[in-house]
């Protein structure tokens, strides 16, 4: 299975774990379904991530990380996702995906960390946080894509950001 295949088979199944705790939370709410992979669709997922979700009347624009599990106590937060061809990553104000919120899902420990991700970019960048954690390429997968990101404890922005931890 190539590492494409095998990341999207993860985040599917962090999507399963969290459709209860959705329930809860929104009136509504649509998965972009990654297999599709047409044009409309990974254009939407670059932009927006992988969930819009409606409360009232308002709309948001969830992206989902999973990860099989928390060994390091570490959010995986992307800076490069081709560093060769000079693409940035999801995180990258301005630059990645306009998402409201990033939901990071621990699939062993069901654990979902929630990420405004407005604040957290805020945080990172503007009170020069970021700077706390060097830039480490991506060595988990084989892939073609150069990809980069700075490896942020999750108890520094808990501490920092009060995010909140749901258990699943």
């Amino acid at each position: 299975m190539n590492s494409f295949k095998e990341c999207q088979k993860i985040e599917i199944l962090g999507y399963e774990l969290i459709k209860p705790y959705l329930k809860t939370q929104f009136d509504e709410f649509v998965y972009v379904n990654t297999e599709e992979r047409n044009e409309l669709v990974l254009t939407f997922q670059q932009n927006f991530g992988d969930l819009i979700a409606k409360k009232g009347k308002a709309l948001y624009f969830i992206d989902i990380k999973t990860e099989n599990e928390d060994k390091y106590g570490n959010f995986f937060l992307e800076t490069w996702s081709n560093k060769k061809r000079n693409t940035p990553g999801w995180f990258i104000p301005d630059r990645g995906v306009k998402a409201d919120f990033v939901y990071y899902i621990f699939l062993k420990q069901k654990t979902l960390y929630v990420l405004d991700l407005p604040k957290v970019r805020k945080w990172a960048f503007d009170g020069k946080n970021i700077e706390r954690y060097p830039e480490k390429m991506q060595n988990k997968y084989d892939q073609l894509n150069d990809t980069w990101g700075r490896c942020v404890k999750i108890n520094d922005l808990i501490r920092d950001l009060q995010c909140p931890v749901i258990k699943l």
